[in-house]
């Protein structure tokens, strides 16, 4: 690797890391704002947990709108594009005189603008890290615990020194410098693209399709694509990880032909739309073609690390840059779409995966940490105002918080990429201790037990935020992890905007904070006990599809 490409991927790695500090700086640490506008409306919790409710959730729903945009425009600028929106919605929360108001502009606006800035900071460094991803990824990160330490005291003297509407001044000026951050990513140039072998269609073996499914490939009539457990995922024309329509061949789809690469020419030179399709990538961005590119463990160990776990659904790796089939249409549904933009929503938004049960198992229990994820932070300072301990001691348990997030995504992330570890059963136990920690913090007295409980709770969601995407590969494989990541991010948003209220509700019926720990741990804890009958679920579904196929077929 020479010094330009060496640089390139620093600067790539210090703008993710910026733009996690800035946003999710401002977004766990809105806690110490959460109290002062319950002051300054006099407004009960359960309301006034709309505004992050609806910032938190905006910002995760967007994600396939986000995609879809940044696969047409690129991570540059849409980046960009969402600092500007989320400054101005920011600075007009200024003059807001109700809550409501700042439910548009601090939660739907400012979650809009957050939601264009979070996911460009994902792939912008998954684009250019391959051997070391996790660990790129891990540094990238963190830089959400940095914000969250530096952030609750910083917001914390504001609200002192200026007052509300001073935070809001110096909030808008900190997202506002994501506009530079997003100027100094970078495209991926086109050598790095040819250089990395996952990321080429090089020495990468095509799935062969049977006799049986032929005639369905080159009439090109709709076919379903089944999961390891022969459930169907539905029909579907293509996805934006298709299969790539073959001329026929006998000399290509022999009896005893197991697989082709696509670098032999009989594959791709002759084929009719090759040379119009490789195109799109120039023109435009084409970035979401990738099938890893949410992917944020080491690429090299995916096939060793599920191998040795023993996982139903291996990552079977058929193509890393499909070639999206000729369309010439520019709508998605009534609305005037590109084909990047169609192509990346319609495999984001692809329900048929539901048809799994391993993927329903894990997406409910996703759904039920989300639901707790944030209460923490954001009724931590007022769970420790009612038990009448200094108002200092808030911003010491969020940067808490963020400090055992930091160290919890970086160390388990290490421990993950170990091909021996069984990733699934470390996730599964974060999740446990967290919840449990969650229930005992309401039994907490002293400054040194709450400091414990902040760090356990920090470092345990490291799983949660750093090995959901390489839990998705193990249990689904890497072909159905932009499927299963877009709808993850959607149900995640929608439960980031129940959560927030429910709890707030509770401590309006039940008069006290610890409510909405008794459910932020009871939520965490449920979805990490869930997952473990998932092995006992894959070992069931793996016997009935060896009996099947060894059942005699009847003429």
């Amino acid at each position: 690797m020479d010094r330009v490409q060496k640089e390139l991927k620093r600067e790539q790695l210090e703008e993710e890391t910026k733009s996690y500090a800035s946003t999710d700086g401002v977004v766990y640490s809105f806690g110490e704002l959460f109290k002062e506008i319950l002051k300054q409306f006099n407004q009960g919790p359960g309301k006034t947990s709309l505004i992050p409710s609806i910032l938190v959730g905006t910002t995760l729903c967007s994600g396939p709108i986000s995609s879809a945009l940044v696969n047409r425009f690129g991570c540059q600028a849409v980046t960009i594009a969402g600092s500007i929106i989320s400054t101005i919605c920011i600075l007009i929360s200024i003059k807001a005189t109700c809550i409501e108001t700042l439910m548009l502009t601090v939660g739907l606006g400012t979650g809009i603008g957050f939601g264009l800035i979070y996911l460009p900071a994902i792939v912008s460094v998954t684009c250019y890290f391959e051997k070391y991803r996790s660990v790129a990824t891990g540094i990238g990160v963190c830089g959400s615990g940095f914000g969250t330490v530096i952030f609750a005291p910083l917001l914390k003297w504001c609200l002192v020194k200026f007052g509300l509407q001073g935070c809001y001044v110096m909030i808008a000026c900190v997202v506002l410098t994501c506009v530079f951050y997003g100027i100094l990513l970078r495209p991926v140039p086109s050598g790095e693209t040819k250089n990395n072998n996952f990321c080429s269609p090089e020495n990468v073996p095509l799935t062969i399709i049977s006799p049986a499914d032929d005639d369905n490939l080159y009439a090109n009539k709709p076919f379903e694509n089944t999961n390891g457990n022969g459930i169907s995922n539905g029909a579907r024309r293509y996805s934006i990880h298709g299969t790539l329509d073959l001329p026929q061949s006998p000399n290509l789809l022999g009896k005893n032909t197991n697989s082709q690469f696509v670098s032999q020419p009989s594959l791709v030179m002759k084929h009719p739309h090759y040379k119009s399709n490789t195109s799109l990538k120039s023109h435009h961005s084409g970035i979401m073609y990738k099938k890893d590119i949410f992917y944020t463990g080491s690429i090299k160990s995916i096939n060793n690390i599920s191998k040795s776990n023993g996982y139903l659904h291996a990552p079977q790796i058929v193509s890393t840059t499909p070639i999206p089939p000729k369309d010439d249409g520019k709508k998605y549904g009534c609305l005037p779409c590109s084909l990047e933009c169609k192509d990346t929503i319609a495999e984001m938004t692809d329900f048929s995966l539901f048809r799994d049960v391993i993927f329903v198992l894990f997406i409910l229990s996703n759904f039920l940490t989300s639901i707790g994820y944030n209460l923490p932070y954001l009724y931590l300072p007022n769970l420790l105002e009612e038990k009448n301990y200094p108002e200092a001691w808030s911003s010491y348990m969020i940067s808490t918080i963020g400090a055992g997030n930091t160290a919890g995504r970086i160390i388990l992330g290490y421990i993950a990429d170990n091909p021996a570890v069984n990733r699934l059963f470390i996730y599964n136990i974060c999740l446990s201790i967290c919840g449990i920690a969650c229930f005992a913090n309401a039994f907490c007295s002293g400054l040194v037990q709450y400091l414990v409980y902040a760090f356990t709770f920090g470092f345990t969601t490291g799983a949660y935020v750093g090995l959901t995407s390489v839990i998705t590969v193990d249990l689904l494989g890497l072909d159905k992890l932009t499927n299963a990541f877009g709808i993850l991010l959607l149900f995640q948003g929608i439960a980031s905007f129940v959560g927030p209220p429910i709890a707030g509700y509770l401590c309006e019926q039940m008069g006290t904070y610890d409510s909405t720990f008794y459910l932020a741990g009871l939520s965490i804890g449920l979805s990490g006990a869930m997952l473990f009958i998932v092995p006992t679920v894959q070992r069931y579904l793996e016997n009935r599809k060896m009996k099947k196929n060894a059942s005699p077929l009847k003429c």
